[in-house]
C-alpha cells in the first residue's frame, strides 16, 4: 500500500502529546520525508524517530512472520524480529527518506 502513495513503510517510535513517552509505531514517509499516519490525529504527533524498511522487504518479512510488523511484536501474533534485529538486515532492506 505504501508504495501505491509514493510513501515508504516506517516502523520505529513516536512521540504524541497525549504519552509522555515513546510508543512504537508504524506509519508511512512521503518522498519528501513528510509523515503520513492515519492512526494519530493531525498535530498530535511531536517527533518520529524510524526505519525505513524497502517494499520487498516489508512484503517479505510480513509473509514469514504472518503480522504486519516488520521488526516489532505486534502484541498478537508474534514477538521482535529477534533474527532482525540481533543480525542485522540485509543491506538492500532499508531505505533512505529525506527529512523534512
Amino acid at each position: 500500500m505504501p508504495t501505491l502513495l509514493g510513501a515508504t513503510y516506517v516502523e520505529g517510535y513516536v512521540l504524541t502529546r497525549n504519552v509522555p513517552f515513546a510508543i512504537e509505531h508504524a506509519w508511512c514517509s512521503t518522498r519528501a520525508g513528510d509523515a503520513i499516519d492515519p492512526s494519530i490525529p493531525d498535530g498530535g504527533a511531536l517527533a518520529y524517530l524510524g526505519v525505513a524498511v524497502a517494499p520487498d522487504y516489508q512484503r517479505a518479512q510480513q509473509i514469514l512472520r504472518g503480522s504486519t510488523a516488520v521488526f516489532t511484536s505486534d502484541d498478537v501474533f508474534c514477538q521482535y524480529n529477534e533474527d532482525a534485529l540481533s543480525d542485522g538486515v540485509p543491506s538492500d532492506a532499508l531505505v533512505i527518506v529525506p527529512t523534512p
